[in-house]
């Protein structure tokens, strides 16, 4: 260290700590800073040693929301699953409970071709899964194993998504259009 000058020692043993100590000083106060701003000005104790305004909440309201119908339709109705699924589509938007078109498709039939095309899609998406999970390790029997498994995972899937959220799946809809065999 002999060839070492004043103001490497300078550096090394005064500005470098300096500056170290302001960064983490600096850290620590931003952090405090965030948390006063977000969080510690909404706790009660701070708010009452520092003389903080609370703030003054009004009473939400009994039914102030979808949720609140949710509950009282099924409250009020009969407990079928019918009515649940009735309650879950007014919850969600999807129906107000009116009859559909004469014209329309009916459930039963609108399942089984939304099933039919989608067991196709499944079929074909599943065997592309597995080539590219297996790859040159792929053999017949596994490609058709995991089309099978597609084809029947995304039919019921989607069967069941038709007849949970289409308006023809409502109760009085298949009461009214839906020819029982």
């Amino acid at each position: 260290m002999e060839g070492c000058s004043l103001a490497a020692y300078l550096n090394l043993f005064v500005v470098r700590p300096v500056l170290a100590f302001s960064f983490v000083v600096s850290l620590l106060v931003l952090g405090w800073f965030l948390a006063w701003k977000l969080l510690l000005v909404h706790v009660p104790l701070v708010q009452e040693i520092f003389g903080l305004k609370k703030k003054h909440h009004l009473p939400k309201p009994l039914t102030r929301g979808r949720f609140s119908r949710f509950y009282n339709t099924l409250l009020h109705s009969n407990v079928s699953a019918s009515s649940y699924i009735m309650a879950l589509r007014r919850m969600l938007g999807f129906s107000d409970g009116e009859l559909m078109r004469s014209d329309a498709k009916p459930c039963s039939r609108l399942m089984r071709h939304t099933a039919g095309v989608f067991s196709v899609g499944g079929a074909l998406g599943f065997w592309i899964l597995c080539r590219l999970h297996y790859g040159p390790r792929v053999n017949v029997p596994r490609s058709l194993r995991w089309a099978g498994t597609g084809a029947i995972t995304v039919s019921a899937g989607t069967a069941l998504l038709v007849r949970l959220f289409s308006p023809e799946c409502e109760p009085q809809n298949i009461e009214a259009y839906d020819k029982k065999k």
